[in-house]
């Protein structure tokens, strides 16, 4: 590294140090520190142990034994694994059929709107609770594969009721939260939205005043 490169990257250090050390930052870090270290005491008071929040939750534990066949070579559940060559981060676009229908058949999927948004929140729950006792955790793959298609779900299927209608919205406001959404799944949720209004509307228009919603 140049001399100049070394002051540069000194300097940013003492810089990022210095900001660090600001009280509001500090003041900000401790009461998130705060919040976490509550979540995890209400999530091992409400379960009995950490290891009671860690073990596999039923859908969990059907979803490991029908994607067992499917680890790669060598791999294990402890380490880095594959599952047909997928990883979590290629996204469900890439995820290959035959796990598609491991993690489909494993555990009954969603068939409504308001299902699917009632399995997502019970596993950012027990997700939840996992990162307030260990921010380092991360979720396995076969569990990022059934996520994927209770999304798809989510941002697909056809609204049948206003619970369906309420959980599509928010589930589109959990999206704004988390800001991770491309532009094009953008633009099939919100075409499938505007069908789900229209049809409502119609649905509403055909029962007529006092008609059952």
């Amino acid at each position: 590294m140049a001399r100049s490169d070394e002051g540069a990257a000194v300097t940013l250090a003492g810089s990022f140090a210095e900001y660090m050390a600001r009280p509001e930052i500090v003041a900000a870090r401790a009461e998130s520190e705060r919040e976490r270290a509550e979540r995890a005491a209400a999530a091992v008071a409400e379960h009995g142990s950490e290891e009671a929040v860690f073990a596999d939750t039923p859908i969990e534990a059907a979803l490991r034994t029908a994607c067992e066949p499917l680890l790669g070579p060598g791999h294990t559940w402890d380490g880095v694994y594959e599952l047909a060559g997928w990883s979590w981060l290629q996204g469900r676009d890439r995820m290959p059929a035959a796990l598609r229908a491991a993690a489909a058949e494993a555990w009954r999927m969603p068939e409504t709107v308001a299902a699917a948004w009632a399995e997502y929140q019970a596993r950012d729950r027990r997700e939840g609770e996992r990162y307030a006792l260990f921010p380092d955790w991360s979720p396995h793959a076969f569990t990022e594969a059934r996520r994927g298609l209770v999304e798809e779900v989510l941002d697909t299927y056809p609204a049948r009721s206003l619970a369906d209608l309420r959980a599509r919205l928010s589930w589109l406001d959990e999206l704004n939260e988390i800001d991770a959404t491309s532009q094009r799944e953008q633009r099939v949720r919100l075409v499938t939205l505007r069908a789900d209004i229209e049809r409502m509307a119609m649905r509403l228009r055909s029962q007529g005043p006092g008609g059952d919603q």
